[in-house]
């Protein structure tokens, strides 16, 4: 690799940004229980440790491992982590030149002997460093070492690396789109030949993370050509091998980005690979609802994402001339997905997902703007990060609730039995028929509580305040918690000479009632 000449800053910066020279990803360590599974009923990611839900709320910046240096990159994710984004949609070899060289001068693999054999026009996003010759993809550039001060040690996967991790540090997800296939998929660098051994490279140095997600395709349909189908299958299972040594996709999840107003479903739905399907509802103003709707209600069922909507400050259809998309559009857009069952969203802005700056032909030649600046823009996103912390807040809501209709429905259920199945004396009939009506009557409340859940979000809630002794409580909330005919009895005593409390008495017995189910 041949050597590259940086000013003493640039060395400097990079120096000062090493957590520790030498060692893979910066020193950096994913966040612990990132790693995402399925739900079990298949309309959600959650976490695989816990099964809590996660909202993906992703952004997209496509080049960014060949366009931005590592303090760029840190930046970047520093700004949107800040702004509530948690996944970053991105390609390890991207268009808009990502063969290369990278922003510290290196390319990912090295040249191919053999001609370039694509057949029809490339998208002008698919630029080529050297001209017509193919590059070898299953020939990766490596150096031995990591040092992001040494450009002989530093290479181009050491830097995208140092991303990924760099992400995870921060609780970001990696939507890691290995090679972007509208580009080298058609143009033949990718084929059946070499899709498994490409996948495997990916997966063994990057499966580890478990902030990865990865995303297959890139802006084609997925039957494009005889033979597509099988280069996703192998590229899939050489993640899975490369990742967690078999082909085992329960642990991998694995995705796949189509051409615009298309849906992966159309052709993948059935894929064992294909953990989660994700459309690309396209650059303009389409009912795109719908298409969300008609994925949510596939057998069997499996999470759905808009992996690429009207971005912002782009024009409609791509097309010069047409209105760009508004803060409103984008909005409106990721609403339909979302209420239509998706269970996150990526957002994309113009000059951000082209990593925009001076010097860089704009794509389409559309009117952009430093891609520093541009990252602003997300303020369209605000909304949905508050839509998805309420969901979140109502999500730990009904488990709290649960707890609490828990206690009472116990005793209820408990003492019936008692009274059915046994002959009791009157005496403990009427002690059980009182606790069934009690604890009846604590569900009762509770229920009124949750009809009037307005007043307690508005601060409105009117405590029923009383003098009560604190043994009149302990009273009312231990005999609720014995197990009929069980052997555990459970009492309490109180100085006889602590006073009175004034205090709403129901809603201190749930509170009792909270802290000896612990018992």
């Amino acid at each position: 690799m041949r050597p590259v000449r940086m000013r003493g800053e640039t060395r400097a910066a990079l120096l000062g940004l090493a957590l520790f020279t030498g060692v893979a990803g910066g020193g950096q360590s994913v966040q612990p229980g990132m790693a995402l599974r399925v739900s079990d009923d298949g309309r959600f990611l959650v976490k695989r440790n816990g099964g809590a839900v996660v909202f993906l709320l992703g952004d997209t910046v496509w080049p960014l491992a060949h366009r931005l240096t590592r303090e760029e990159m840190i930046h970047y994710l520093e700004v949107r982590r800040n702004m509530g984004f948690n996944l970053v949609f991105f390609s390890g070899v991207a268009e808009f030149g990502g063969l290369g060289p990278n922003a510290h001068g290196h390319q990912p693999f090295h040249l191919s002997t053999r001609p370039k054999t694509g057949s029809g026009k490339l998208p002008v996003v698919c630029t080529y460093p050297e001209g017509e010759v193919l590059f070898d993809f299953t020939k990766p550039r490596i150096t031995p070492g990591a040092d992001p001060g040494d450009p002989e040690q530093y290479d181009y996967w050491d830097h995208l690396e140092f991303f990924v991790a760099a992400a995870g540090a921060r609780g970001i997800y990696a939507a890691l789109n290995p090679v972007m296939a509208t580009c080298y998929l058609r143009d033949g660098h990718v084929d059946e030949s070499n899709a498994e051994e490409i996948g495997l490279f990916f997966g063994r140095r990057f499966g580890k993370y478990g902030n990865v997600i990865w995303v297959l395709g890139g802006d084609i349909p997925p039957d494009l050509a005889p033979g597509s189908l099988t280069i996703h299958r192998r590229m899939a299972r050489g993640l899975a091998l490369g990742a967690v040594g078999k082909e085992d996709y329960s642990t991998v999840l694995i995705s796949f980005h189509p051409e615009g107003r298309m849906s992966s479903a159309t052709r993948l739905h059935d894929e064992p690979w294909l953990a989660f399907n994700m459309q690309q509802s396209g650059h303009g103003d389409d009912a795109a609802y719908e298409s969300f709707r008609a994925d949510y209600e596939r057998t069997p069922p499996k999470p759905v994402l808009d992996g690429e909507a009207w971005y912002e400050a782009l024009p409609m259809r791509i097309r010069l001339g047409n209105r760009p998309a508004t803060a409103f559009d984008v909005r409106k857009r990721a609403y339909w997905a979302v209420f239509s069952g998706a269970f996150g969203h990526i957002y994309g802005e113009n000059s951000v997902m082209q990593l925009w700056a001076p010097g860089i032909a704009p794509y389409e030649n559309i009117e952009t703007i430093h891609w520093r600046q541009a990252l602003e823009r997300e303020r369209a996103m605000e909304e949905l990060r508050t839509l998805s912390q309420m969901d979140k807040a109502a999500s730990s809501f009904v488990s709290a609730v649960s707890f609490e209709m828990r206690t009472p429905l116990t005793s209820i259920l408990g003492f019936s039995e008692m009274l059915v199945s046994r002959r009791l004396e009157p005496e403990k009939e009427r002690e059980y028929v009182e606790i069934i009506a009690r604890e009846a009557q604590n569900l009762s409340r509770l229920i009124e509580d949750l009809l009037d859940i307005s007043r307690l979000e508005s601060g409105k809630l009117q405590l029923q305040k009383e003098v009560v002794g604190l043994q009149r409580l302990l009273d009312v909330s231990l005999p609720a918690l014995e197990t009929p005919g069980g052997p555990v009895k459970i009492s309490a005593s109180i100085p006889g000479d602590l006073p009175p409390v004034m205090v709403d008495a129901q809603r201190m017995k749930r509170v009792f009632d909270s802290l000896f189910a612990y018992i």
